[in-house]
């Protein structure tokens, strides 16, 4: 099936509608079709735009808002966030598949590449470019912001588990970055808020909390895990990351293409890039805390920004925030110091890590040791998670062991964070699915908290109906779910991310129904 990119840009304000359009036509262009080489589009069509404000039409174009603006299941995907601003051209380029355009993109993503990026930069705003995708479903599309807001779908989704008998409840991601984000359909902490923003930012802790339960907001950069178009970073522009280390899903051709397509080499991130992202998680947790949340999770798990600079495995600096286990962690370390000095003491910090990363001894005690720098800082609690999307177990655990051995995929670490750490709440999530496996890792002594996910995204009120309710026995306070079933074709394609993809995508669309007042779905039996 052929597909379209559309592609918007604006003008550098010292640069004339004549010189734009010289440049756009005789420079950028001829250099985009001689980099994308055999895999060129069949079509590339170049128009003009006026400048205009913000809004649906402003951000798809005149022709496209009259067309979809009625439409909610119009076949477009808006990759980025708007903004106040409009667009001086759009580009439009028709490819014969999605290979083709797969292809395309992974050589502009290249060393070669960068003379497109140069050229950009030379007569455009790349962090206001925008990128539309057509003919395709809005695979990214379920995440519940708009306008990179809350919504009422958070506001009903929260309503239910407010009230759903949760001893504490952790958001999904908000992120921290404008520029660099995870999702383009995530919430991001904007760095001002009108009135009514704030009220709903004030809905959305009130909500969650309406019975009492804390609600914990998980922040997060994703690094180079930002695939490109979903911040308002320029569609050719890296992400970024401790170093210039790409993303690993796989080393078979359809693995690193995607990899080269989807995320790309990121550009290793400057002190003063450093120093930027600490300021904003610290302006993140205290919009949250103004919004009446009782604190929030750093993210360092899962392989976004703060845990790629936790490992040796994708953090080569010899700076300092690298080449030792302690200089790794320090960026951490300073976002919680940034944190404690805009939000009271009483606030909530707590800190999500990885175990997957931990091989052998020397690695597990290079762990302990961050463990213990980061748990110095006086946090509230530490989860212990795993999995990235280089090792994608947070999302699918260990298929081949029991549902016993299942029950926590990440105990073992706990232990040994336990014995060095006594004093230290531990929060263990993943894969649990019986009142009795949860009993039991209590008991154990190898946690204080119980982080369940996948079951809270179709039992809202898990708690209070099944495992706090004395009348439901042993045997039945057991949570039951199947796996995802996949397109055939999926099923042969050897890329380990599409059963993680497939997997998030269902519960995140039991979420998102939720969020439009519909009941949730466990997997059907097949």
């Amino acid at each position: 099936m052929a597909l379209t990119i559309l592609m918007f840009y604006t003008r550098r304000p010292d640069f004339t509608p004549d010189q734009f359009r010289a440049h756009m036509e005789s420079k950028y262009l001829p250099i985009v079709k001689e980099v994308m080489g055999p895999h060129l589009p069949q079509t590339t069509t170049l128009r003009y735009i006026e400048r205009c404000g913000s809004g649906f039409g402003d951000r798809l174009g005149a022709t496209l808002a009259s067309k979809y603006k009625n439409d909610p299941n119009a076949p477009v995907l808006l990759v980025g966030h708007p903004k106040d601003l409009g667009w001086d051209a759009m580009v439009e380029m028709s490819f014969k598949d999605e290979l083709h355009l797969m292809q395309g993109y992974a050589a502009t993503n290249s060393t070669e590449g960068q003379r497109i990026r140069d050229a950009e930069e030379e007569f455009s705003v790349p962090d206001t470019m925008k990128v539309v995708l057509m003919n395709r479903n809005a695979a990214m599309a379920e995440d519940m912001a708009e306008n990179a807001d809350p919504s009422q779908k958070h506001i009903k989704a929260y309503a239910e588990w407010g009230s759903g008998g949760w001893g504490g409840i952790l958001t999904g991601n908000v992120e921290v970055s404008e520029k660099y984000r995870g999702s383009p359909g995530s919430v991001f902490a904007k760095a001002s808020l009108t009135e009514p923003l704030r009220a709903i930012w004030k809905q959305y802790a009130s909500v969650t909390q309406q019975a009492g339960t804390p609600g914990i907001v998980q922040l997060v950069h994703p690094g180079r895990q930002s695939p490109p178009g979903a911040g308002t970073r320029g569609f050719f522009e890296p992400a970024i990351a401790p170093s210039a280390i790409p993303l690993n899903i796989g080393n078979g051709l359809l693995e690193r293409l995607l990899q080269k397509v989807a995320f790309g080499t990121p550009r290793e991130m400057s002190v003063a890039d450093i120093e930027e992202v600490i300021a904003q998680f610290a302006h993140a947790a205290k919009l949250v805390h103004d919004a009446g949340f009782k604190g929030i999770e750093l993210h360092a798990a899962h392989g976004y920004l703060l845990s790629t600079f936790l490992t040796a495995k994708s953090n080569t600096r010899t700076d300092d925030y690298g080449g030792t286990p302690a200089k790794r962690a320090r960026i951490v370390v300073d976002v919680i110091r940034a944190v404690r000095t805009v939000v009271p003491a009483s606030f909530c910090i707590g800190v999500k890590i990885n175990s997957a990363d931990v091989g052998g001894n020397e690695s597990l005690e290079e762990s302990l040791e961050q463990v213990g720098l980061i748990a110095a800082e006086g946090i509230d609690f530490l989860e212990i998670s795993g999995g990235s999307y280089e090792k994608p177990r947070m999302a699918v655990g260990d298929a081949a062991t029991g549902t016993e051995k299942r029950e926590a995929f990440f105990l073992d670490y706990a232990h040994a964070v336990r014995e060095r750490y006594p004093d230290l709440i531990l929060m263990v999530t993943g894969g649990f699915r019986s009142r009795k496996g949860m009993e039991d890792a209590l008991q154990s002594g190898a946690c204080d908290l119980i982080g369940i996910g996948r079951p809270a995204a179709v039992w809202p009120a898990l708690p209070k109906e099944v495992l706090l309710n004395e009348k439901v026995d042993e045997a039945a306070a057991t949570q039951k779910l199947h796996k995802i079933k996949l397109p055939w074709l999926l099923r042969v394609l050897p890329i380990k991310l599409v059963g993680v993809g497939a997997d998030t995508m269902y519960y995140a669309k039991q979420i998102q129904a939720m969020g439009l007042g519909k009941v949730p779905q466990p997997p059907p039996i097949y």
